[in-house]
C-alpha cells in the first residue's frame, strides 16, 4: 500500500551518518566570528559584513561494536561536513546502550583533511 500525506510534511530525524555508530542527535551552530558595519553620515547603520564563519556542534551517538572513541583535535565527517573534535563525553548505564557525546568544532578559515 502505498504512503498518505495528509497535511505538512516535515524532514524527519538525522540527516547524516557516523560509521559503528548510530547518531541519536546532532544540534548545529553557526555564528560568525567578525562582524563590521558601515554607517551613513548621519550614524545610520547602512551595511553589514559577516565573516569568519564558525559551526559549533553537538553530536550524541550509540557506539556500535568495534567502535573507536575520537580524541580531542581529531577530526569527524558527518553529513558530508568535517569537523574537529573539541572534547568527548561518554555515558553508560545498567541495561542501557553506551552513549557518546562529541562537542564539534569547525572554522571558515581551516582546511581539515
Amino acid at each position: 500500500m502505498a504512503a498518505t500525506t495528509k497535511g505538512t510534511a516535515h524532514l524527519y530525524g538525522v540527516e547524516g551518518t557516523y560509521s559503528n555508530a548510530t547518531v541519536e542527535s546532532f544540534d548545529k551552530k553557526t555564528s560568525c566570528k567578525i562582524m563590521a558595519t558601515t554607517e551613513d553620515e548621519d550614524g545610520t547603520e547602512i551595511e553589514r559584513r559577516y565573516d569568519d564563519v564558525h559551526n559549533d556542534a553537538t553530536m550524541v551517538i550509540r557506539l556500535r561494536t568495534g567502535a573507536s572513541i575520537p580524541t580531542p583535535g581529531s577530526t569527524v565527517t558527518y553529513n558530508s561536513e568535517t569537523f574537529e573534535v573539541v572534547d568527548t563525553s561518554k555515558a553508560t548505564k545498567n541495561k542501557d546502550f553506551r552513549r557518546l557525546t562529541l562537542t564539534l568544532k569547525n572554522s571558515e578559515g581551516i582546511t581539515y583533511s
